[in-house]
């Protein structure tokens, strides 16, 4: 993924601060990445809902 389909997604990649999920899309998934499981249903709104 270059820098500007990152930017396209909203991701912070270069960020200073860490976040504390990641979410990307990788070829039909959406990804969440985090180091503390509690802090994904927080995250979810960033996934767009299935078709």
């Amino acid at each position: 993924m270059n820098d500007v389909a990152a930017a396209a997604d909203g991701i912070a990649w270069m960020s200073t601060e860490p976040q504390p999920v990641q979410v990307f899309d990788h070829d039909v998934y959406t990804v969440l990445l985090a180091d503390d499981p509690t802090a994904v249903p927080a995250a979810l709104w960033q996934v767009a809902p299935a078709p």
